[in-house]
């Protein structure tokens, strides 16, 4: 059975200025699931605007392994990203 996991590391935004990402719940945190994962990761977060996302999961030795773009619209968002491909271990989002 394989298993990954995912540590949330922060996330940055180059978009438009005044535009950011929040938290998904009152925990500061953006909300991911499920921990450890299989097959994807869903990543639960805010958007104050519409904006574009950068999601990058690096594994542990810093290699970029999951590049992906999102537009997010303004409000509640669930990403899916998929991890199928990835061998066992952690990764950083």
């Amino acid at each position: 059975m394989r298993n990954t996991s995912v540590k949330y590391s922060g996330c940055s935004s180059a978009a438009r200025e005044g535009s950011t990402v929040a938290a998904a719940s009152d925990s500061d945190e953006i909300l991911i699931y499920p921990n450890p994962t299989k097959d994807q990761i869903h990543i639960i977060l805010l958007s104050t605007s519409t904006q574009t996302a950068n999601i990058t999961l690096l594994d542990l030795n810093g290699k970029s392994t999951v590049i992906q773009q999102q537009l997010l619209q303004a409000g509640k968002q669930t990403l899916s990203i998929p991890v199928k491909h990835l061998n066992t271990g952690m990764y950083i989002l």
